[in-house]
């Protein structure tokens, strides 16, 4: 009795640990977006226009590290923190347990995200942290997807209290995440940028329609051959 008291308390200062702030989500539920090869000129092109001019760009708080890879365009569905082979395999088999339930959604049908004008996170086009495209449907089946994945994950105990909640369905280009220090590579600061400019000019972007073909649980930081998140697991359940 006194085993199993003892490892009730160490779970219970393990999940209240892991819900709190000091630990970071290490995995996240994305949806890998397949740019066509038009829609990734479009964006090559609009990325290379706002970095033409460096010390402008400088002036502004943009540059080149705080653009995100083409090769990671995502919409995300959930942010997980996964810290134990329990959790991961947990998650794996929720993953696995997904699939029929959006097959049924989709009924045969491919996913498609169309994707048209950016906008601020923070609403401040002058101090910008993340910028991002929005996401438009014909329906609402990316919405419904959502859903089911929030309240698959909660039901199964892998998203935390406060993440349950509406997910808002946006591809993020520009990070200030991302940011590298003048002088020391790899170091980052969430400095802000002045995107007014920017967005009057190519706020109305249009990248077109994007095909959304698998989702995966990523590891955050981790990268594949292919540019895109190491997946711990992943399923095709949109064509």
């Amino acid at each position: 009795r006194a085993l199993d008291s003892c490892r009730d308390l160490i779970h219970e200062a393990i999940e209240t640990a892991l819900s709190g702030n000091r630990i970071s989500y290490n995995y996240f539920v994305s949806l890998p977006v397949a740019l066509p090869a038009a829609a990734l000129a479009t964006f090559q092109s609009f990325r290379s226009e706002v970095l033409k001019d460096p010390p402008a760009a400088a002036q502004l708080g943009i540059d080149e590290s705080i653009f995100v890879n083409p090769g990671t365009l995502h919409l995300t569905l959930g942010m997980l923190k996964l810290y134990s082979d329990e959790k991961r395999l947990k998650a794996k088999n929720v993953l696995d347990d997904l699939k029929a339930k959006i097959s049924s959604l989709m009924n045969g049908q491919q996913l498609q995200a169309n994707l048209k004008g950016l906008k601020s996170m923070n609403g401040d086009d002058s101090a910008i942290s993340v910028l991002y495209l929005e996401v438009h449907e014909l329906d609402n089946r990316m919405e419904q997807i959502s859903e089911v994945v929030t309240k698959t994950l909660v039901a199964e105990g892998l998203l935390l209290p406060s993440d349950n909640k509406k997910v808002k369905l946006h591809v993020t280009v520009m990070n200030t995440k991302h940011r590298k220090r003048q002088g020391g590579a790899g170091q980052r600061g969430p400095q802000p940028f002045d995107g007014a400019a920017l967005l009057s000019k190519h706020g109305s972007i249009d990248l077109g329609g994007a095909d959304i073909r698998e989702m995966h649980i990523s590891q955050r930081g981790k990268y594949e051959q292919s540019g895109y998140y190491v997946a711990l697991a992943k399923i095709d359940c949109f064509r």
